[in-house]
């Protein structure tokens, strides 16, 4: 699978701690080589193309992954942010969120 990060995501990436930083490097080579790996977790978020994956036990990322099977990392951070982005999404899927 081809992997792209966006420049939100390497924003993100540079604002986490050095060790995080490290964490999250070695879990993408672990992610490249097997993504079905069960320490990464790497899962589909609902029925959406959204795709979430462990980076230890307090951090996590997002991608999207559309039919051209190529991984586009857009969101790396806490899990405590996580969970509240993981929140907002499920309820934009489920049509929740206003625009107005």
């Amino acid at each position: 699978m081809i992997s792209r990060r966006t420049r939100d995501f390497n924003k993100l990436f540079h604002s986490l701690p050095q060790t995080i930083q490290k964490l999250s490097i070695q879990t993408y080579k672990l992610w490249s080589s097997n993504p079905n790996h069960p320490g990464l977790h790497f899962k589909q978020i609902g029925s959406t193309e959204i795709w979430s994956i462990r980076i230890g036990a307090k951090y996590r990322a997002f991608a999207l992954i559309k039919e051209d099977n190529i991984a586009r990392w857009f969101w790396i951070g806490s899990h405590e942010h996580y969970n509240q982005l993981l929140k907002q999404l499920r309820n934009i899927a489920k049509g929740k969120i206003s625009y107005n």
